[in-house]
């Protein structure tokens, strides 16, 4: 974040929600003096020079943010560290036999049961991973900083991210199903699936219907069935002409 006089400026925003962070900024090579530019440099309040400068470059090192609140406790005593964004990890193995798995998000306090999100891995999966036999799934429930891609549309529930490590997995020839229960919401308002890919839009929050598929199971009861691996939620909005998700909903009934 860059600060100008009363001004506060984001220059990178994140491009994921992994349990890290940015710290440790030290200054790095910078251009020379010039008659205008940037003057009286701080880092976190701490002075670095009263030259006027065009530009400057940092250095930085990405932190465990468990181990940086550890950090902080031990320096200057008992503190309250927010909580990091993820709720649960879940890595499983996909062998030889791999026949699907389903992965179930854990209970968190004072939410009922049915709010949980459960991720249905299709047998197409390790067919499309050659190379990689595990798949990671990641439940977001601080999604705060997820909320800001549209202004009238929001994630409804939290937010879980797929992945396969050091591969990209697009076109499966099964879905992969996501039940997301939720709070029930009005008929004026849309429940759509959506996904966003990093490796496309690092830098922005960008939630996009692209190869993901709606199904309405009832008022509380979303499925997502996607053919690729990214972060994946249900983003809620009022329905109007202009709706920034303005897509066609299937409605399923259930056969219990």
């Amino acid at each position: 974040m860059l600060t100008v006089g009363e001004m506060k400026l984001i220059l990178c925003s994140p491009a994921s929600l992994q349990d890290s962070c940015c710290t440790d900024l030290s200054d790095g090579p910078n251009t020379q003096e010039a008659d205008y530019g940037i003057l009286n440099t701080e880092i976190n309040h701490d002075f670095i020079t009263d030259k006027t400068r065009m530009a400057y470059n940092f250095q930085a090192h990405s932190t465990n943010y468990t181990e940086l609140c550890e950090q902080v406790k031990r320096e200057s005593g008992p503190n309250k560290c927010a909580e990091p964004p993820y709720a649960h990890k879940s890595d499983v193995e996909m062998k030889e036999d791999f026949k699907g798995h389903s992965v179930t998000s854990p209970a968190i306090a004072g939410r009922p049961v049915k709010s949980n999100i459960t991720v249905h891995l299709p047998a197409a999966l390790k067919q499309a991973a050659k190379n990689v036999n595990n798949v990671a799934c990641t439940f977001f429930k601080n999604i705060s900083l997820l909320q800001e891609a549209h202004k009238t549309a929001k994630p409804i529930n939290d937010v879980v991210e797929i992945t396969v490590e050091n591969e990209i997995i697009r076109n499966l020839s099964e879905p992969i199903r996501i039940d997301f229960y939720h709070e029930a919401v009005s008929e004026s308002y849309l429940r759509t699936c959506v996904s966003w890919d990093t490796r496309k839009d690092s830098l922005q929050v960008n939630w996009l219907t692209d190869e993901c598929e709606t199904q309405q199971k009832g008022e509380n009861h979303i499925v997502c069935l996607c053919n690729h691996l990214t972060y994946i939620t249900v983003v809620v909005e009022r329905h109007t002409a202009d709706s920034a998700f303005p897509t066609t909903t299937k409605t399923v009934r259930d056969s219990a």
